[in-house]
């Protein structure tokens, strides 16, 4: 049976997402996301679908799937920034003013290839992000948070992953460091692993064993991969009646997130 893949490259202002479609399950598989979490309404979802339903390939069945990858840049941050504020999602002038300009700079560092600076920059905007998704501003009568939670995440974890790939051409996510990374931050988004302090203090981690991977330093890199491992440990599955919320400062990580991640590292380190 002939090869029935077709691969397509995708480009909205400098965002690229390169597409591999092949006959599948019809399931919708995202970055370790359904459909749905991109697109709540079901009017979206019935109008992205009519294209499948037309040629009769609605939940056509077999046994490979559609793979994607989205790849940020600073400039589709920035222009995302803008997006999120004109539909009310970055309430706070000031906070959207202020990391509006971080975004303006990023953008001229990544133009001119000044990559160590755009991570420094890349980090200090996810820090201050991190950090305003979970506090609150005065709006006109009522409280509100400085900027919405999901939207937060989102622009958390893109900044996350161009942080670490800032200036590749290429990036391989199959048992590396780099693939760790980007499965941390998919149970980021699916609110199963802790806003304050955990995410934080594993993907340090991972980004200190991605350094070491791209400087060759594979006994460092397991080094930070087994530091992850009884990070991720020490987190599992803390529980009772005031750590099921994710954003409380006692919550870890989900067991099955745990699981997950330490399987993945462990992964890497076989091949290394």
């Amino acid at each position: 049976m002939a090869d029935q893949t077709t691969h397509t490259v995708g480009r909205r202002k400098e965002a690229v997402c390169r597409l591999y479609l092949k006959p599948g399950s019809g399931k919708w598989d995202i970055n370790g996301r359904t459909l749905g979490d991109y697109f709540p309404r079901p009017a979206l979802v019935s109008a992205i679908q009519q294209a499948f339903t037309a040629t009769d390939n609605l939940g056509n069945i077999a046994t490979v799937s559609r793979t994607f990858r989205i790849q940020a840049t600073a400039a589709s941050l920035l222009a995302n920034w803008d997006r999120a504020r004109s539909l009310g999602l970055i309430p706070e002038q000031n906070l959207y003013d202020t990391y509006r300009r971080t975004l303006v700079q990023a953008v001229q560092q990544e133009a001119a290839g000044q990559f160590p600076a755009l991570q420094s920059t890349m980090n200090q905007f996810l820090e201050a992000v991190l950090s305003a998704r979970n506090e609150t501003v005065q709006c006109t009568g009522t409280t509100c948070r400085r900027i919405d939670i999901s939207t937060a995440s989102r622009f958390v974890t893109f900044a996350d992953l161009l942080q670490a790939n800032a200036g590749l051409a290429t990036i391989n996510s199959t048992n590396t460091s780099e693939g760790v990374l980007e499965l941390l931050d998919q149970q980021f988004l699916l609110r199963q692993v802790g806003t304050l302090g955990s995410y934080n203090a594993l993907r340090h981690l991972l980004q200190q064993a991605i350094g070491h991977d791209r400087a060759g330093q594979r006994a460092s890199e397991k080094s930070d991969l087994q530091a992850f491992i009884q990070q991720v440990a020490a987190m599992k599955g803390q529980g009772g009646s005031s750590c099921t919320n994710p954003d409380s400062s006692c919550f870890g990580l989900s067991v099955s997130a745990a699981n997950a991640l330490t399987a993945a590292a462990q992964a890497v380190m076989a091949t290394l």
